[in-house]
């Protein structure tokens, strides 16, 4: 038997590849004082439920930038300051239909600098700062943000399902240039500032679409306020039919469940339930559909036929990883990860997420990660190579990951041979400077002995465990740009690298 610890040295060769770029995206002082020029948008009256968004002084201390999907369809509007703690009505100035964005006017000046915005677009890996109220919370809020490598159109970034809604709707512009985030824009924090490391405006908060598991989030170019202050455009409509079912605020929040779960660390990061969908939503999706349809078939042949279960979706913002948690399993901290088991506790998940600064300190937070599972090395564990990678694959757009399963044994001592303890399958990703493990475990006698009391021959693996391997395998992060010179550099050095189709 070999250890599952020592099997992670094929990650090392993965990863040696990746350029990952350290920093802090704003100094504490600079982020205190561009809060002060931040606002809640508040618009009432509107074609549906109330809505609201974020947005920031720009142009004059009486004027505040925001996302005109925040207000569309809307009659009544207010904005909220933090800092004074003052609630002023407000009036729409101009919009710019294009590029989703308007402009209203207060109804006094507030005692707070305008921001200003940066001349330089930001490039591939840059560091940034959204800030802004997310899910309706009392305070605001920041996440750090990095431009991913993806392309600057934001059609060539969304599904033809994305396409279609957003043209119904009118805003944005298919064709519009956007600023591409690996991060995740959680729906309140639309129409609020994107500001570069000096504290200067580089884009607003846009949108926020499904992508399978993860997500996909953009946001508006600077560039793009010299046609929204010079223009004289005032266009409110934001809604593809007369009833108004369907509105812009609605399209760009159709990846978040109305009540979204609380958060919870896991590791270094932190992770927030945003959605539950089920089987069928997700696997033409994810980073490996091959992986996932041979997972369903072999659940068939063991007496689980006609799977589409739920899973809940916690994602980490300021990456977009996304773990998949079957539905309803409650989440808890246990340490340094996280657990979540079913009702009877013969099946586990576990999870954590964490901060990697470079290739060796990847290979040693995904050795430390194993080690918890093998119970700080008092495990064995025996590789089942059915469900194993021989080495990591690389997505196009730079995810790696590495999937196993194993059995895993007790210690064997003078007195006792090595006992069973669990089968467990197991998914480490890495991409950029984030790194995410989760391993489902099967502690049932059934697993190596189909005739142990309560088990059913019939079906020898446990209907739970089936979901958990399914949410471990679906795991993983949000799209990017396909690389090909990238992939070309794995290829070269005999890592596989494969071509998701809904990456592109």
């Amino acid at each position: 038997m070999r250890s599952v610890k020592r099997t992670t040295c094929c990650l090392l060769t993965a990863l040696s590849l990746i350029t990952i770029e350290a920093g802090v995206a704003m100094d504490a002082d600079t982020l205190r004082e561009v809060k002060k020029s931040v606002v809640r948008v508040q618009a009432r009256q509107c074609a549906n439920d109330a809505q609201n968004g974020s947005g920031f002084l720009y142009g004059k201390a009486n004027q505040v930038v925001t996302a005109l999907h925040v207000i569309a369809g809307c009659q009544k509007f207010s904005v909220y300051h933090e800092e004074s703690g003052n609630t002023l009505t407000a009036t729409v100035l101009k919009t710019f239909k294009k590029a989703d964005m308007a402009v209203l006017t207060l109804s006094a000046s507030l005692p707070h600098a305008v921001l200003t915005r940066s001349n330089l677009q930001p490039e591939y890996n840059d560091r940034l700062i959204v800030i802004g109220y997310e899910a309706n919370a009392p305070t605001m809020d920041d996440t750090e943000l990095r431009v991913t490598s993806g392309s600057n159109r934001l059609a060539d970034m969304l599904n033809d399902k994305a396409i279609t809604l957003i043209k119904q709707v009118g805003m944005p512009s298919v064709d519009l240039e956007i600023l591409r985030f690996d991060g995740h824009l959680i729906p309140g924090i639309s129409g609020g500032p994107i500001l570069n490391k000096q504290g200067e405006v580089v884009g607003i908060a846009d949108g926020g679409l499904e992508s399978g598991t993860a997500s996909i989030s953009w946001g508006v170019p600077i560039k793009n306020f010299y046609h929204l202050m010079s223009g004289n455009e005032l266009d409110m409509s934001g809604q593809a039919s007369g009833d108004g079912t369907l509105t812009a605020s609605r399209v760009f929040s159709a990846d978040t469940d109305i009540n979204m779960g609380k958060s919870i660390n896991c590791g270094q990061f932190t992770f927030r339930k945003m959605r539950t969908r089920s089987l069928n939503d997700l696997y033409q999706t994810s980073d490996s559909p091959m992986g996932i349809s041979q997972l369903i078939n072999a659940a068939h042949y063991a007496g689980h036929a006609n799977l589409n279960p739920g899973f809940d979706i916690y994602i980490h913002q300021a990456s977009g990883g996304a773990f998949a948690i079957p539905q309803g399993w409650e989440v808890e901290k246990s340490g340094n990860h996280c657990r979540a088991y079913n009702d009877t506790g013969s099946v586990e998940i576990r999870l954590a997420g964490a901060q990697v600064s470079g290739p060796m300190d990847a290979q040693q937070v995904s050795v430390n990660f194993e080690s918890m599972l093998l119970e700080n090395d008092t495990l064995l564990a025996q590789i089942d190579p059915n469900w194993s990678y021989l080495q990591p694959f690389v997505r196009s757009d730079g995810l790696v990951a590495n999937r196993k399963s194993a059995m895993l044994y007790s210690q064997a001592t003078l007195w006792q041979p090595p006992m069973f303890n669990s089968y467990v399958m197991e998914t480490l990703l890495v991409r950029y400077d984030a790194f995410l493990g989760i391993a489902a475990f099967d502690r049932s006698l059934c697993r190596i002995n189909n005739y142990s009391p309560g088990c059913d021959p019939s079906r020898p693996v446990n209907r739970d465990f089936v979901e958990a391997s399914l949410g471990a395998a679906l795991s993983t992060f949000p799209c990017g740009r396909t690389d090909k010179q990238f992939a070309a550099q794995f290829a070269g050095n005999n890592v596989q690298a494969w071509n998701n189709g809904y990456c592109g």
